[in-house]
């Protein structure tokens, strides 16, 4: 996913409608019951400036109900 603050201005995207930071990524996934295994920074050279997006590698376990 984008995040917000880069040269980029992905917040200000029309197509982009929920630009969240690294931070509430990680807490959003972490409340819908899921393992984050591994995060990531990506980091690329767009022809305006460093751009950066988060990716996240994440488990959902298994509900063992009686």
């Amino acid at each position: 996913t984008p995040l917000p603050e880069t040269v980029c201005l992905h917040e200000r995207n029309a197509n982009h409608y929920s630009v969240l930071t690294r931070g509430m990524w990680i807490s959003l996934i972490d409340r819908a019951g899921f393992k984050i295994e591994e995060t990531r920074a990506i980091k690329l050279q767009t022809p305006v400036g460093p751009d950066e997006y988060f990716s996240a590698i994440c488990s959902k376990p298994n509900l063992i109900t009686s």
